[in-house]
C-alpha cells in the first residue's frame, strides 16, 4: 500500500519565530533579512528530511514558488504551492495541471474584484492589496492594527459574487477562486503517484477541504475545532513534531 502525507507548512509543520515564544531546541528552516524566521523542533527535523526525500511527504502550501524556494528544506519529490495553482514534480511544473489552471484562469468572468477590495482598504491599517499568480489576492493588516468592524463580511460578500472564497489567517485575508483548491491538486497528484492511502494536516480554513478529502487527517490543537480530523495533543511548534511522528508511523504501518 502506497501512503502519502499531504501537509500544509506554515502553522502546521513549521512555525515562525513570532509565533514561537520558546525559540530553543529548534532547527531553522528559513531566514529573513539575516535573521532566523521559521523553524521546526530539532527532534522533528530527521523525520521531515526523510519524508521529503522519499516522497511520502508532499507540502501543500499557499506560499508562491518563490516563497517556497526560500525554505531551507531538502529537495521535495513533489510539492503543491500557491494554494494549488502549481504542482511541482522534482521542481518541474506538472504540465497537465498547469493546463487545467490556465483554463480556469481564462474562464474567469469578472476581473474587477481587486479594485473592489482596494476601495475597502485604508493605508492607516492595511497594506496594499497583493495579487498572486494572477489568480488570488491577499489583504494584509498592518502589524498591531485592527480591521474595521464588518470588513471581513464586506470582503466575503464581494468575493462570493465573483466566485471566490475567503479565508483569514491571522493578519492575512486570502481570496481564492472557488475552483482553485488544495484538495483538487492533491487528488490529481495522488492519482499520478498511485497513492492508495492518504493523510493530511493543516491549520486553516483553506486546508479544510484537504483534510476532509484525505483518508485520515489531523490538525494542530491550537486551530479551530471546526476543521475536519483529529486535533493534536500538543500546540504550536510541538504540534508539528506530533504531526510528523503520526504521519510517519501511519505510513509505515500501512506499508507493512
Amino acid at each position: 500500500m502506497t501512503g502519502i502525507f499531504f501537509s500544509d507548512l506554515d502553522g502546521t509543520l513549521i512555525y515562525s519565530r513570532a509565533r514561537t515564544p520558546d525559540w530553543v531546541d529548534v532547527h531553522v528552516v528559513e531566514h529573513s533579512k539575516g535573521r532566523e524566521s521559521s523553524a521546526v523542533r530539532t527532534a522533528a527535523w530527521p523525520t521531515l528530511d526523510t519524508m521529503l526525500r522519499d516522497g511520502t511527504l508532499i507540502p501543500v502550501t499557499t506560499r508562491t514558488r518563490e516563497e517556497f524556494a526560500r525554505l531551507e528544506l531538502p529537495p521535495a519529490q513533489a510539492a503543491i504551492v500557491s494554494n494549488g495553482a502549481h504542482i511541482l514534480r522534482a521542481g518541474t511544473e506538472d504540465p497537465a495541471w498547469a493546463d487545467h489552471v490556465s483554463r480556469g484562469r481564462d474562464a474567469a468572468t469578472y476581473d474587477g474584484l481587486g479594485a473592489d477590495i482596494e476601495r475597502l482598504l485604508d493605508p492607516t491599517w492595511a497594506r496594499p492589496l497583493l495579487r498572486r499568480e494572477a489568480l488570488f489576492y491577499v489583504a494584509v493588516t498592518e502589524l498591531g492594527a485592527v480591521t474595521p468592524a464588518g470588513f471581513d463580511e464586506a470582503v466575503t460578500a464581494l468575493a462570493h459574487d465573483a466566485g471566490y472564497v475567503v479565508s483569514r489567517q491571522h493578519r492575512k485575508l486570502y481570496l481564492t477562486p472557488a475552483w482553485l483548491t488544495k484538495e483538487a491538486a492533491a487528488a490529481h497528484l495522488a492519482q499520478q503517484l498511485d497513492a492508495d492511502f492518504t493523510l493530511a494536516a493543516g491549520d486553516a480554513t483553506l486546508d479544510a477541504g484537504l483534510l476532509a478529502w484525505a483518508d485520515e487527517a489531523m490538525h494542530p490543537q491550537h486551530t479551530a475545532d471546526t476543521l475536519p480530523g483529529t486535533p493534536t495533543t500538543a500546540s504550536g511548534i510541538d504540534a508539528g513534531l506530533e504531526l510528523l511522528t503520526w504521519a510517519h508511523s501511519r505510513i509505515h504501518a500501512t506499508a507493512a
